[in-house]
């Protein structure tokens, strides 16, 4: 969740994510080009705790 205002990883997604990464890993002493090749290896799901949400907004007639 967001707190305070403040981007953190509870709350940035996608690219954002990536960039919020990229200073820390810089930081870190890593090369942050690889994230722009990040890529999910096969039978692994991303996010398993929403599936359920996204279930059931698609099987709704009527989205909030």
């Amino acid at each position: 969740m967001q707190q305070d205002g403040q981007a953190s990883p509870q709350n940035l997604l996608g690219k954002s994510l990536l960039d919020a990464l990229k200073p820390i890993i810089k930081a870190d002493g890593h090369d942050d080009k690889l994230l722009n090749s990040f890529k999910i290896p096969a039978g692994y799901e991303m996010a398993p705790d929403r599936r359920g949400i996204l279930t059931q907004a698609i099987a709704s007639p009527n989205p909030a």
